[in-house]
């Protein structure tokens, strides 16, 4: 039998072993990533969840996204989604523990090297740079690549609230050691945090002794002074002692 090119054309069976053959190799290359879908959406709805109740989860939830993640890494390490949730996962873990525990900073640690594999597979992720930020920032690390990621996190996510909250603590935390050009991310995130987290920000600028920097934001609205006088008042209260 001749094909339309005139060439003597292949046995129907012969045809039929490459299909079968072509749909194991496909199979072959695609059950993985499959199987580390299932793993990864499993683990990656518990990290959700636990961020949404914003309560620390139990040591047996712990453990079962860790063995999720470690399907689903060992199937498609490379994935970008697998990545940050392994640097989620550290950051639970870290904060389960005080802040002297050794296996804090290990945990902090660990997250960051997935957040750090994490934005060179999506650079311009702003909720992963903030988190660097955050890490680095719980191990006392103000350099140069923390600088960096605040500058990031805010070019990428200058309207994402989780973004705008962590930069706004960091930032003003850590305000006298900016340099300008992460100054200037700083202050356009508590100018935009004023916006739709205002009571977070003033208690942040209180609470760090940065009054100064959120007062030429506020001094103009007379519902923001209210506020920033309450919340001033509160924060002078002295603690009751036991």
């Amino acid at each position: 039998m001749m094909n339309i090119f005139g060439n003597k054309a292949l046995p129907r069976h012969t045809l039929a072993y490459v299909a079968i053959i072509i749909l194991i190799v496909l199979s072959i290359l695609i059950l993985p990533r499959g199987i580390a879908d299932i793993f990864s959406n499993y683990a990656t709805e518990k990290i959700e969840r636990w961020q949404q109740r914003g309560q620390l989860p139990n040591p047996s939830e712990l453990k079962s996204v860790d063995s999720a993640l470690a399907v689903a890494s060992a199937l498609d390490g490379h994935r970008p989604a697998i990545v940050v949730a392994q640097g989620d996962l550290h950051t639970w873990r870290a904060s389960q523990k005080a802040i002297w525990d050794p296996n804090t900073k290990k945990h902090n640690r660990q997250a960051l090297k997935y957040y750090r594999k994490h934005v060179i597979l999506r650079p311009t992720w702003p909720r992963t740079w903030a988190s660097i930020a955050t890490i680095k920032f719980r191990l006392l690390e103000v350099d140069k690549e923390y600088f960096n990621a605040i500058e990031q996190a805010v070019k990428f996510g200058p309207n994402e609230i989780p973004v705008q909250l962590s930069v706004a603590k960091v930032g003003l935390a850590t305000w006298t050691l900016l340099p300008d050009t992460t100054r200037i991310a700083v202050l356009d995130t508590v100018q935009r945090g004023l916006h739709h987290q205002a009571r977070y920000i003033i208690r942040l600028a209180i609470q760090f002794g940065r009054d100064n920097i959120i007062m030429p934001y506020i001094q103009k609205n007379d519902s923001l002074l209210v506020m920033y006088k309450r919340e001033k008042a509160v924060y002078a209260k002295p603690k009751k002692t036991i």
